[in-house]
């Protein structure tokens, strides 16, 4: 397996275990299912472009979270409406 393959196989993994507690922390704040769910998918794709980033053995979903903060944060931003 080369390099790419495994870090595509271990973001995967750790996304999957934590999905859910993201998703759950998005429709917290934002209750719109079909935005919610844009969120979400700007988040996996931010989290994947940052993966290099990410510190192996901390938080994954901690981290993940905070993405998703500042996604949200985005898209409120884009919306006009700010806490």
């Amino acid at each position: 397996m080369d390099e790419n393959s495994k870090k595509t196989e271990v973001f995967l993994s750790l996304l999957m275990a934590n999905q859910r507690r993201i998703n759950s922390y998005i429709l917290s704040l934002v209750p719109n299912f079909n935005d919610a769910d844009d969120i979400m998918q700007e988040t996996i794709t931010v989290m994947w472009r940052k993966f290099d980033h990410f510190q192996m053995g901390t938080d994954f979903a901690g981290w993940g979270l905070k993405v998703a903060y500042y996604c949200i944060l985005d898209y409120r931003k884009k919306k006009g409406r700010i806490f």
